[in-house]
């Protein structure tokens, strides 16, 4: 008997979307981060993402 499985991906931001999502550039992105403001990003293939998650809590604190 086979069984639908769905898999679920995490939605993640790229710093491009970040910008969009937070209307700040990058540069003021990276300056939050190193300062501990922000949500340090993580690296795919040396490209910055965020989990949405991670960043929608962020602007709802925010």
């Amino acid at each position: 008997m086979a069984t639908n499985q769905t898999v679920l991906t995490p939605k993640i931001y790229f710093i491009k979307d970040a910008e969009s999502l937070t209307r700040r550039n990058r540069l003021t992105l990276r300056r939050w981060w190193m300062r501990d403001l922000f949500p340090c990003p993580s690296k795919i293939n040396n490209r910055l993402f965020w989990k949405a998650e991670v960043i929608h809590q962020w602007i709802n604190s925010n």
